[in-house]
């Protein structure tokens, strides 16, 4: 264990987070989606501080848990939350949800495991909720697959496809050149007129270009 610094003691209600998110861990080693939201409170709070110099060594000793799948819990507890929270908004008909978490008639679920949320994470949290929509539909409904989460995902997060190029306006000069021609051609029979007509034609082609 590492030297500890001087730190502050912790609260009475500190105390009472840290035992739940002990015991919750420890209940749900099979399921520690459960303990994720605890788990991040003890980070967050720093409620490790009487024991251990960081968050790594808390989980590490207590759980015999490494940093990276600690983290991976976190993110996943805050993907979780991002979803609930615009499945209610979207359930109370509040803006800025619209069709993105609705599912027929149903209420999208939540994920239930780590390797679910895991690829959601990626993405900003606004697009968390569109994302796992689309890996339920993949599903049929149900509880995706991770690989599924991970395609849906892929969608969400593809670029635009650019717009169509709009076609090519005509320039001026190839607007008015048949009719040019067809002065041309008319002219073709008298030498003076026609003379005039071109230097007229000329002195036009020099302004449309």
């Amino acid at each position: 264990m590492s030297k500890l610094a001087k730190v502050d003691p912790l609260t009475s209600d500190e105390r009472r987070v840290l035992r739940c998110c002990k015991k919750a861990v420890q209940a749900a080693m099979n399921n520690l989606m459960e303990a994720a939201p605890l788990l991040r409170e003890v980070k967050e709070k720093r409620l490790y501080r009487e024991g251990y110099a960081s968050f790594e060594e808390f989980c590490r000793a207590e759980f015999s848990m490494d940093r990276t799948h600690a983290y991976r819990l976190i993110a996943a507890a805050n993907v979780v939350e991002a979803i609930d929270e615009a499945r209610s908004k979207a359930r109370y008909g509040q803006p800025d949800t619209g069709e993105d978490v609705a599912l027929g008639d149903t209420v999208l679920p939540l994920p239930t495991n780590e390797r679910q949320a895991r690829p959601l994470a990626q993405l900003p949290a606004a697009d968390q909720p569109k994302a796992w929509k689309k890996a339920v539909n993949m599903a049929g409904g149900k509880q995706p697959t991770g690989k599924q989460v991970a395609a849906a995902v892929k969608i969400v997060s593809a670029p635009p496809s650019p717009p169509a190029k709009a076609p090519k306006e005509p320039s001026p000069l190839s607007l008015a050149m048949p009719a040019l021609e067809v002065i041309r051609r008319l002219s073709a029979g008298n030498h003076n007129e026609k003379a005039a007509l071109e230097l007229i034609i000329n002195e036009a082609q020099e302004r449309l270009s």
